[in-house]
């Protein structure tokens, strides 16, 4: 995109001069800090960026509020099959209003055309940060996250939305122990009955193996039809780990990883605390 250092406005990348102060835009591949998106939210810092989209903390000017701003990278802008799934992602989410699941406030393009999600900014560390930090988590803590995050995808599931990619990295955690899902990238909608009437085992077709091996359930690891019981499983994965320091299938191979996810048992777990309530 090209970008007016003057204004802190930004263009499609056709445009050479600044239609409001005439000045000479320079080209950005990415989002700089201090630029304003759609006259609306201006960018405060870049939190973090995979290979299909980058995050940033961004502030709506008019509300003077923090949200979260999850861009399309540059290079999948024209991928209309990832386009198509993270309009998905947006309508997913939107529809789940849960007080444990990040809520989706808007979605729109930028200026040169690459699609964007508005999000809540959720304070706080993932559990894959928290677990590196501090180590095992004592049980009580451990069942404190997880019911909430159960709670999250009991909604989910209802609506007839499995998350498909349940792990550390998308649960963010507060210091007062509140938990966020984030990242319903991977969810899919059902298109019959949801769970709650009749488990749907065609929202994934055969083959389809997407997620974090580490985490999938055995169905999801052999490209099986999904239904909202991968969640569960992924869930229980996530809750040994929390407890233990590590994940219980895993290995150095990916063939390793996926035989022990079909054919073997978790050791047993070392309490870190009491149980508490």
């Amino acid at each position: 995109m090209k970008y007016c250092d003057t204004c802190r406005s930004n263009y499609p990348n056709d445009f050479t001069t600044c239609p409001k102060d005439q000045a000479v835009l320079r080209f950005s591949s990415e989002l700089i800090v201090g630029m304003v998106i759609r006259d609306k939210y201006q960018v405060l810092r870049r939190i973090g960026a995979g290979g299909m989209a980058t995050v940033y903390e961004a502030k709506h000017l008019a509300f003077n509020e923090i949200r979260a701003l999850k861009v399309v990278s540059s290079r999948l802008a024209e991928d209309d099959a990832f386009l198509k799934r993270f309009r998905s992602e947006a309508v997913v989410t939107r529809k789940l209003q849960h007080p444990n699941a990040v809520r989706v406030d808007d979605f729109d393009t930028t200026e040169d055309g690459r699609p964007y999600i508005v999000m809540e900014y959720v304070e706080g560390m993932d559990l894959r940060h928290a677990i590196e930090k501090t180590g095992p988590f004592t049980i009580q803590r451990t069942l404190n996250i997880g019911r909430q995050v159960a709670s999250a995808l009991a909604a989910a599931h209802k609506l007839g939305i499995t998350h498909r990619d349940i792990k550390p990295d998308n649960i963010m955690v507060r210091d007062d122990g509140y938990a966020k899902v984030l990242d319903f990238g991977l969810a899919k909608l059902a298109e019959v009955e949801p769970p709650s009437a009749k488990p749907n085992t065609a929202q994934t077709q055969a083959g389809a193996v997407m997620g974090t091996l580490v985490y999938m359930s055995p169905e999801q690891a052999t490209g099986e039809a999904l239904d909202h019981r991968t969640d569960i499983w992924s869930l229980g994965v996530v809750l040994y780990e929390l407890v233990t320091g590590a994940a219980p299938f895993k290995q150095d191979l990916r063939t390793a990883t996926v035989k022990a996810i079909l054919q073997s048992e978790p050791g047993s777990v070392p309490l870190q605390g009491d149980i508490g309530t």
